[in-house]
């Protein structure tokens, strides 16, 4: 595993001949991990939605939408992971055709699912900015998130992933689609520049609202 770090061309020059479930335990040690995240913050959250709806609606009506959220916030995280791995790898195995790329999208999946080896290995940080989000809106109500440096801390950190995310996708389907180097590094850079600009317009918007 220590090649995936200091040498992932190696790495996933072995790792494409290997076993599924290797890939898929990643994927699902991420989702776990996710999803602890979001038990973390899903009372708070779920409360203070509860508190601002109560005095909009009938206090049932606002317990039924309080639990619903505190259920997907847990939930929801695990289910996009595995959402995202089958998109990404979907985006990936179309992208690489234009390039000529030869292998199966199996081969695809299992290489793209060690891009959350970043979410692994991060866990530690995005698990002390999810309890110091969680304070924060115990004590202040979502509205404290929108001022929050643990925003920004999450952004950057983000960002950080999703630098190693684009050195294991463009080693993951260059050996996964048989591309050259050149190819792969276009291929990988596309999602990752998007994602990018996402992160950072969505934080800007979010300082935005900020009074």
């Amino acid at each position: 595993m220590l090649d995936l770090l200091f040498n992932p061309d190696e790495f996933f020059r072995v790792e494409k001949e290997q076993k599924f479930w290797r890939g898929f335990a990643i994927v699902l040690i991420s989702a776990i991990l996710a999803s602890i995240n979001g038990y973390l913050i899903a009372e708070p959250i779920s409360e203070s939605i509860y508190e601002q709806m109560v005095e909009k609606v009938p206090a049932e009506q606002a317990r039924i939408v309080a639990d619903t959220t505190y259920v997907a916030s847990i939930i929801s995280p695990a289910v996009g992971v595995f959402i995202m791995w089958s998109v990404i790898a979907a985006i990936f195995h179309g992208i690489t055709a234009i390039f000529d790329g030869k292998g199966e999208f199996k081969s695809t999946l299992k290489l793209t699912a060690y891009s959350f080896v970043p979410s692994i290995a991060l866990f530690p940080a995005n698990f002390y900015i999810t309890l110091e989000n969680a304070r924060l809106v115990e004590q202040y109500g979502l509205e404290a998130l929108k001022s929050s440096d643990m925003v920004l801390a999450s952004t950057l950190l983000g960002l950080a992933a999703l630098m190693w995310q684009f050195t294991l996708w463009r080693f993951g389907i260059m050996h996964a689609r048989n591309l050259d180097r050149r190819s792969a590094t276009i291929v990988a850079a596309l999602p990752a520049l998007a994602l990018a600009a996402i992160s950072v317009n969505s934080l800007l918007n979010l300082r935005s609202l900020t009074p």
